[in-house]
């Protein structure tokens, strides 16, 4: 399959420097090359014709389409059942009218934690979590910054806002809900406000879930904390 539409591709470039028949020869040399080498190779190069990777039989290649090529209900296109994953495959969690944007669970100190999962701006999602009857979390002792990053990192591997920023005085960060900033937890070099405009703290994937300090209209994942 693969040597075909490269045939064909080359058949049709106006501009190629080789014959047709050097082309087909190089792509089935090519080919008994790559399967004469060891197994570690080859696994790597599965994707090699895309069209025969489908590990879950559910009509979705796994090479870059299918989200998770090991369940056969994750797949583009798929319903979204607000079980707190990516069913469709379109990079958002639970995101139908009908799911709950949020996953509650108990904080550490008292009150509740919500993992929110709807991409938003830092200001959108203060406000969100203050219609939810709280603020962006605030983080004052590492059993909570421990426990708020494993979570949000186990729910989906990526950014988390949290309520920390120096949007009013920069260097001088603060907490949206107005508590003692006397905790800190800042990923290595961090806050270095590069460019001159990160205001606003988040989680960083990168750094396992320690702060680093962005700009405050990026959209992502957020924490917000409710008492």
């Amino acid at each position: 399959v693969l040597r075909d539409r490269i045939r064909d591709a080359a058949t049709a470039d106006p501009r190629r420097e080789y014959p047709i028949g050097a082309v087909a020869d190089g792509i089935t040399w090519t080919r008994i090359f790559l399967e004469s080498r060891p197994d570690d190779v080859l696994g790597r190069m599965s994707c090699i014709d895309p069209d025969t990777v489908d590990n879950d039989d559910d009509g979705a290649s796994g090479c870059g389409v299918d989200c998770d090529d090991g369940d056969d209900t994750v797949y583009p296109g798929a319903p979204e059942t607000c079980n707190g994953r990516d069913d469709d495959c379109d990079g958002l969690i639970d995101n139908h009218p009908d799911c709950p944007h949020c996953q509650e669970h108990a904080a550490p100190l008292g009150g509740t934690l919500l993992y929110c999962f709807w991409p938003l701006n830092y200001l959108d999602a203060e406000a969100d979590c203050v219609a939810q009857g709280g603020h962006l979390a605030s983080i004052h002792d590492a059993g909570t910054q421990d426990t708020i990053a494993a979570t949000a990192l186990g729910i989906v591997g990526q950014n988390w806002w949290i309520g920390a920023n120096d949007l009013d005085s920069e260097g001088t960060f603060t907490w949206t809900d107005g508590t003692p900033f006397d905790a800190t937890f800042w990923a290595d070099g961090e806050p270095n406000n590069a460019d001159g405009w990160e205001n606003c703290a988040h989680l960083a994937s990168w750094a396992g879930g320690r702060w680093n300090d962005i700009p405050c209209d990026y959209s992502m994942y957020y924490v917000c904390y409710a008492p």
